[in-house]
């Protein structure tokens, strides 16, 4: 029953966590100063593309034998976030690193209510992601950033902070701007229905 209260909590914090920065703005390291040389990464991904990640090392950095490993986050538009993800960095040579993954949110057949309500609520909002250097010779590494992610947006995200469209931006969401009224209050109220589903299967697990 406790385990069961903890989930019903987190559920109904977490839809009120956003992402860092100004709604709609990417965000990414500084790399003057440090051991990345170049970085690119994709920025205003659609419903289901595929977010890279393409990092260059500098001399120093790759004559340490430095390795570089990562996590990534989906967040949906319906207020809340995934399971945070290993992201594999594969080395092309000496000096070259990238990953991707699959910007995707829910859909009816990971999450049967976002067929109900409206299916621009699961579409994803942004990638959150972070990268560590480990630099194997002397066993230390660095954290980019220390704290918490970088935000990739996407082309139809929802942010109760923004200001404008009743929240809604990007220029991607099919149909146009998304939900049939885009109010923050329609927001929190699918937000609470997928919570709730969840909650239900946790029930039906602890009760067999």
């Amino acid at each position: 029953m406790r385990q069961m209260m903890v989930v019903f909590c987190c559920l109904t914090i977490l839809p009120f966590v956003s992402a860092g920065g100004d709604p709609g703005v990417d965000t990414g390291p500084e790399i003057e100063g440090t051991s990345i040389a170049e970085i690119q990464y994709s920025k205003a991904t659609n419903e289901g593309d595929v977010w890279e990640i393409t990092m260059k090392l500098n001399e120093d950095a790759a004559g340490n034998n430095t390795t570089i490993k990562g996590e990534s986050q989906i967040c949906i538009n319906a207020g809340s976030c995934l399971a945070p993800q290993y992201l594999e960095f594969i080395q092309n040579s000496e000096l070259y690193w990238e990953a991707s993954l699959i910007a995707k949110g829910l859909d009816e057949n990971t999450a049967p209510v976002c067929k109900e309500e409206d299916p621009n609520r699961c579409l994803h909002t942004y990638v959150n992601w972070k990268i560590v250097l480990e630099y194997n010779d002397d066993e230390t590494e660095t954290l980019f950033p220390e704290s918490g992610y970088y935000t990739s947006w996407s082309t139809c995200w929802f942010d109760v902070d923004h200001s404008k469209n009743d929240g809604w931006g990007g220029d991607g969401c099919p149909g146009g701007q998304g939900a049939d009224d885009g109010s923050s209050l329609s927001a929190l109220s699918a937000t609470l229905t997928i919570g709730m589903l969840v909650f239900a299967a946790v029930f039906r697990q602890e009760t067999r």
